[in-house]
């Protein structure tokens, strides 16, 4: 395990407190998203996924590409590019239009689509034998908080819609 490494102390102030922590991504995986990207550029059009497609769509191809890398194709006939490269985009694109686009969410309606509480994840938790650390705990409340708003506001978005 990497050890810890001592961060001098500063004077300057930097407010970043429960912002994503961007740093911690492989830069290959970021490269391997943008490489999927861009071969949808081509194939399609800039942004044209920004126009909106299905949920479902977008995770039978994701599904596609890993059951195709996981049967040892390891690149795509279509493009040449990595399978890994094809899923990636994908999910990118579909957790930006699960966000933002609540009226796209094909889903059956037996998915659970609500949040599940601290409580119910805590118990869940314990049930499994997992520690649940201060800083896991202050983990767990941070993104609980975050998908409650996210979910009262597609809420709010689809009433807006109808």
């Amino acid at each position: 395990m990497p050890s810890k490494k001592k961060v001098p102390k500063t004077g300057a102030l930097h407010f970043d407190k429960g912002k994503p922590r961007l740093e911690l991504l492989p830069l290959s995986s970021v490269a391997s998203e943008a490489n999927g990207m861009e071969y949808g550029v081509i194939k399609y059009a800039r942004d044209d996924w920004r126009l909106g497609m299905i949920i479902t769509k977008l995770v039978a191809s994701t599904l596609r590409h890993m059951y195709a890398f996981n049967d040892k194709e390891t690149y795509d006939i279509e493009s040449g590019c990595h399978h890994i490269d094809h899923a990636k985009a994908d999910l990118g694109i579909l957790i930006e239009l699960f966000k933002n686009r609540p009226d796209l969410d094909d889903r059956h309606e037996g998915a659970r689509r609500e949040p599940y509480t601290v409580e119910e994840i805590l118990s869940y938790r314990k049930s499994a034998g997992l520690v649940t650390s201060d800083m896991m705990l202050s983990f767990i409340k941070r993104n609980v908080a975050r998908a409650t708003e996210e979910y009262k506001r597609n809420i709010e978005k689809v009433k807006e819609q109808k």
